[in-house]
């Protein structure tokens, strides 16, 4: 999921020190919107659609940042720095079952496992319901 990578990264850059400093800043800004977000629906783990969105609306703003100020350095880090995470598109259900009934695997393990072969476009918590739906688990 997106915001794993995300609070993994930040504890690896608090590590490094100063040299990590800003990136660390960026990184901690958007994992705390993201869990103000999952605080405000209720304390659920967010999606990674919902997590992606958080991502494309900093992206948009560094964008238009840089836009306006081409040599500013923050907008070019965030842009660097969450360009990592985005993910264009993620895997409805429906595209996710459409592919599971397309495909020859029988067992539940092997449709897992090829559903996470799409990485990120996969939100594998929503794979996990959609596979239990399909063979009755």
């Amino acid at each position: 999921m997106i915001i794993n990578k995300v609070t993994t990264d930040l504890k690896t850059f608090r590590s490094y020190g100063p040299g990590a400093k800003d990136k660390a800043k960026i990184l901690a800004i958007v994992l705390g919107e993201m869990e103000n977000l999952a605080r405000r629906q209720g304390g659920r783990t967010i999606t990674d659609d919902e997590a992606n969105a958080v991502i494309k609306r900093h992206l948009r703003h560094a964008g238009i940042t840089l836009q306006m100020n081409p040599g500013d350095p923050t907008g070019a880090l965030v842009v660097d720095l969450l360009s990592k995470y985005h993910v264009d598109s993620v895997m409805g259900d429906e595209e996710m079952r459409e592919r599971i009934l397309s495909s020859s695997l029988n067992t539940p393990k092997d449709v897992l496992k090829f559903l996470n072969g799409f990485g990120p476009a996969v939100d594998m918590a929503r794979a996990k319901t959609v596979v239990r739906t399909i063979f009755g688990q």
